[in-house]
Protein backbone atom coordinates (compact mmCIF):
# COMPACT_ATOMS: atom_id res chain seq x y z
CA UNK A 1 0.00 0.00 0.00
CA UNK A 2 0.42 3.83 -0.75
CA UNK A 3 -0.36 4.68 2.45
CA UNK A 4 -0.17 3.49 6.17
CA UNK A 5 -2.78 4.01 8.86
CA UNK A 6 -0.67 2.86 12.16
CA UNK A 7 -2.44 0.03 13.55
CA UNK A 8 -2.17 -3.48 14.18
CA UNK A 9 -5.46 -5.10 12.97
CA UNK A 10 -6.68 -8.15 15.68
CA UNK A 11 -6.97 -11.33 13.28
CA UNK A 12 -9.79 -12.40 14.95
CA UNK A 13 -13.03 -12.42 13.56
CA UNK A 14 -15.81 -9.79 14.34
CA UNK A 15 -17.69 -6.96 12.86
CA UNK A 16 -15.69 -5.04 11.58
CA UNK A 17 -11.93 -4.35 12.24
CA UNK A 18 -10.17 -4.37 15.61
CA UNK A 19 -7.98 -2.39 16.11
CA UNK A 20 -5.26 -4.69 18.44
CA UNK A 21 -2.49 -1.25 19.19
CA UNK A 22 -1.94 2.00 17.76
CA UNK A 23 1.15 3.45 17.53
CA UNK A 24 2.23 6.77 18.52
CA UNK A 25 2.48 9.94 16.01
CA UNK A 26 0.51 7.94 12.99
CA UNK A 27 -2.49 8.63 11.04
CA UNK A 28 -4.21 6.60 14.05
CA UNK A 29 -3.24 8.09 16.61
CA UNK A 30 -3.33 11.69 15.00
CA UNK A 31 -6.95 10.97 14.88
CA UNK A 32 -8.32 9.46 18.06
CA UNK A 33 -7.92 5.98 17.11
CA UNK A 34 -7.22 3.71 20.23
CA UNK A 35 -6.48 0.09 20.97
CA UNK A 36 -9.76 -1.83 21.31
CA UNK A 37 -11.73 0.14 18.86
CA UNK A 38 -13.75 -1.30 15.89
CA UNK A 39 -13.34 0.12 12.52
CA UNK A 40 -16.76 -0.25 11.11
CA UNK A 41 -16.51 1.87 7.60
CA UNK A 42 -13.75 3.59 5.78
CA UNK A 43 -14.54 6.73 3.80
CA UNK A 44 -17.94 5.55 3.39
CA UNK A 45 -17.25 1.51 2.83
CA UNK A 46 -18.48 -0.86 5.61
CA UNK A 47 -15.53 -2.97 6.77
CA UNK A 48 -16.62 -6.28 8.06
CA UNK A 49 -13.50 -7.59 8.58
CA UNK A 50 -9.59 -6.69 8.22
CA UNK A 51 -9.85 -8.49 4.70
CA UNK A 52 -12.48 -6.77 3.39
CA UNK A 53 -10.38 -3.09 4.86
CA UNK A 54 -7.06 -4.24 3.71
CA UNK A 55 -7.46 -3.59 -0.61
CA UNK A 56 -9.17 -0.25 0.74
CA UNK A 57 -6.38 1.25 1.58
CA UNK A 58 -4.64 0.55 -1.88
CA UNK A 59 -7.15 3.30 -3.01
CA UNK A 60 -5.56 5.92 -1.29
CA UNK A 61 -2.98 8.79 -1.38
CA UNK A 62 -0.59 10.10 1.20
CA UNK A 63 -2.35 13.29 2.16
CA UNK A 64 -5.61 12.40 1.68
CA UNK A 65 -8.10 12.86 4.19
CA UNK A 66 -11.12 10.02 4.94
CA UNK A 67 -13.59 9.46 7.33
CA UNK A 68 -13.31 6.61 9.71
CA UNK A 69 -16.12 5.23 11.41
CA UNK A 70 -15.47 3.30 14.51
CA UNK A 71 -17.60 1.99 17.35
CA UNK A 72 -16.25 2.11 20.66
CA UNK A 73 -17.72 0.75 23.52
CA UNK A 74 -21.69 1.26 22.49
CA UNK A 75 -20.83 4.66 20.76
CA UNK A 76 -20.47 4.69 16.80
CA UNK A 77 -18.28 7.79 16.20
CA UNK A 78 -16.72 9.37 13.15
CA UNK A 79 -13.16 10.50 12.83
CA UNK A 80 -10.92 12.54 10.15
CA UNK A 81 -7.74 10.71 9.43
CA UNK A 82 -4.97 12.28 7.09
CA UNK A 83 -3.31 9.48 5.70
CA UNK A 84 0.90 9.22 5.55
CA UNK A 85 3.31 7.37 3.63
CA UNK A 86 5.09 4.23 4.87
Amino acid sequence: PRVRTGIVPSARPDDGVVVSQVFDSTSAADAGIEEGDVIIEWDGTPTPDVHAWMPLLLDHEPGEEIKVKIRRDDQEIELIMILRAP
